[in-house]
């Protein structure tokens, strides 16, 4: 059986691609997990951290780090988009014309009477005739 090496940065992910993550995912599954050794961090015996090295705890601590900064500016993003979405003027539609498909059901129902209500004139179409009277 051929021996495969396996290469990987530990300290960069930068560069990465979908067929890094999914090649490293299937040397994962078939040869099985990453044999681990303990590494004793700082002077107390007792402190025992079970890491590939040194390097894979400044990995992990970094992934931890970039995953709080990347969820972080996800709601810092989603709080200014709720912001523009709420100060966006809504452009007038009164006297516009709508064509309402499946009036006849609860949701085109609504969807008619909401138009109706803001100043549009709804046409209102459904395959039962007895629904949209």
């Amino acid at each position: 059986m051929v021996e495969r090496r396996r290469t990987r940065n530990l300290i960069s992910s930068r560069g990465k691609s979908s067929g890094d993550l999914l090649r490293h995912s299937y040397d994962f599954f078939i040869e099985g997990p990453i044999k681990y050794k303990d590494v004793r961090i700082g002077n107390d015996s007792n402190m025992v951290m079970i890491f590939k090295d040194k390097m894979s705890l400044l990995h992990t601590i970094r992934s931890m780090l970039s995953f709080i900064l990347h969820f972080l500016m996800d709601i810092i993003r989603n709080i200014l988009i709720s912001f523009n979405l709420y100060f966006t003027q809504m452009k007038d539609v009164s006297g516009k014309i709508a064509f309402v498909t499946g009036a006849g059901g609860e949701l085109g129902r609504s969807l008619a009477l909401g138009l109706a209500n803001l100043g549009v004139i709804v046409v209102i179409w459904d395959i039962n005739q007895k629904e949209t009277d």
